[in-house]
């Protein structure tokens, strides 16, 4: 069937430096691969501000380059980011600002949070229910359509190219270290992180 098997000893094509040598030594352009590379729903998962989601944009776009669809499932404040790249969207709960200052005052680190615990053992209950609301919001952005996008569309804020009131499941996810679920949801849907 000239398809690759997992696990085979298949050795691609070791490409010259200039195409014309490539012509000459009988290699194709870089594009003869022997297998179909499917084409991915990938959700990328960012919790956190600004420049943890910036980065990722990039990435989103070179995704879309290969053929990809990809959404970009991060806090409401950074909707416009993400969609004026022409990339879809989908909201995550919590609030980056208050996760990034609960940061800076426990440090990052457990013994923080047990000092904080114990100056305000509030503040636990707080952090609690936000991370189960961002916990609850990433299933909905592996599996359902951006909840705002019929509004967007509607009144000419969304690229019409982006297939964002379609279904959506994803295939794959990328997720940054702060987005604990990610491994979760990626286990319900049996899909790569």
């Amino acid at each position: 069937s000239g398809l690759i098997k997992a696990g085979s000893d298949y050795k691609f094509p070791v490409h010259s430096s200039t195409p014309a040598q490539d012509e000459e030594e009988g290699v194709g352009d870089g594009n003869d691969l022997d297998f179909i590379l499917p084409k991915l729903n990938v959700c990328i998962l960012i919790v956190g501000t600004h420049g943890d989601v910036l980065p990722f944009c990039s990435l989103a776009k070179q995704l879309q380059e290969h053929g990809h669809r990809v959404r970009i499932a991060t806090h409401d404040v950074h909707r416009q980011t993400v969609t004026s790249r022409s990339i879809e969207f989908y909201p995550l709960a919590g609030d980056p600002k208050q996760l990034s200052q609960w940061t800076v005052e426990s440090g990052g680190r457990i013994t923080g949070e047990a000092r904080a615990a114990m100056a305000d053992p509030s503040v636990l209950k707080k952090k609690d229910a936000m991370l189960k609301e961002i916990y609850t919001s990433c299933w909905g952005a592996v599996s359902e359509p951006d909840p705002l996008s019929p509004y967007y569309e509607m009144f000419g804020n969304a690229n019409g190219s982006m297939k964002s009131n379609s279904n959506f499941v994803a295939d794959a996810v990328i997720a940054n270290p702060p987005c604990q679920t990610a491994l979760d949801v990626c286990e319900a849907l049996a899909i790569p992180l």
